[in-house]
């Protein structure tokens, strides 16, 4: 084979392109790699928010038995559709904060607690509700 001429543009236009995509592939190659962890730290968080879904349904559901309160009463008591309480318990929607404050309110807890179930800063005794409320 002989060697090519160096006056020839097509050996320096080929070796160009072929640079240029090495470049291009390592390029690449990064890019991947920072989608790659962007994508496993998004599902760490997406994970610990499913998971304090649950903790907070599970809380608002203990509360609400503590109470003798069907989803259909506690969703009056506080202006909302006993259904969207259910969603609240089975971590299917995360409660808005004017809900958190609202449920607080009727479960004589803190808001922290119905998020955490932490009893340290919070009232562990739900208040007594007016029985004309109830009824």
């Amino acid at each position: 084979m002989i060697p090519p001429d160096p006056r020839d543009y097509r050996f320096f236009l080929i070796l160009n392109v072929y640079l240029l995509s090495i470049t291009m592939m390592h390029i690449l190659e990064q890019k991947l790699l920072l989608v790659n962890t962007f994508f496993k730290k998004f599902v760490k968080i997406l994970k610990i928010f499913l998971e304090l879904l649950l903790e907070i349904g599970k809380n608002i559901y203990n509360l609400r038995k503590k109470l003798n309160l069907t989803q259909n009463k506690l969703g009056e008591l506080i202006k909302l559709n006993g259904r969207h309480i259910s969603r609240y318990e089975h971590g299917k929607v995360m409660p808005s904060v004017e809900s958190l404050i609202k449920l607080a309110n009727v479960f004589g807890v803190t808001v922290d607690y119905i998020i955490t179930g932490d009893t340290e800063n919070s009232n562990e005794q739900p208040i007594i509700i007016d029985k004309e409320l109830l009824e």
